[in-house]
């Protein structure tokens, strides 16, 4: 019998948090939702990255929170970054840099962060600052996701 959605989220959940964050289980739990999309999968994927995880299993949480339409993953990924920075701030910041890292991803993030609530807007920025002093990549595009997050 088929776990419904929530069943399944809450299965993936103990498995990071409780069990050993196995990739190939975490794998196997991502292709039940997949079975069962919803509108918030992504942001319900990217709340479960865990610092303590192994990187296999929450890349695989990424990647699959990344393969919904582009919008419904940034409006996903502004939800989910405060949040994200006081649970997983490595997470938060890796997920931030694949999307300052894309070249439609940060010109669209760039134009959301207009309406964004302030919480999201002080995550990015944060997440901008960590990006520039580990070693600004492309520092032109932090700079302008700063400056649309108002704080430049």
């Amino acid at each position: 019998m088929e776990q419904d959605y929530e069943a399944v989220l809450r299965s993936l959940e103990r498995e990071i948090r409780c069990g050993d964050a196995d990739a190939e289980r975490i794998d196997e739990h991502i292709a039940a939702l997949f079975g069962q999309i919803r509108s918030s999968m992504s942001l319900d994927l990217l709340r479960l990255l865990d610092d303590r995880a192994g990187s296999d299993g929450m890349f695989s949480l990424i990647h699959a929170a990344e393969a919904a339409p582009l919008d419904s993953y940034l409006d996903a990924l502004l939800q989910a970054l405060a949040d994200l920075r006081e649970s997983a701030p490595e997470w938060a910041q890796i997920v931030l840099v694949r999307a300052v890292n894309h070249s439609q991803a940060w010109e669209s993030l760039a134009r959301k962060l207009a309406t964004a609530p302030a919480t999201a807007r002080a995550a990015v920025a944060w997440g901008c600052d960590e990006v520039d002093r580990e070693g600004a990549r492309f520092p032109e595009r932090t700079a302008a996701i700063r400056l649309a997050a108002g704080c430049a």
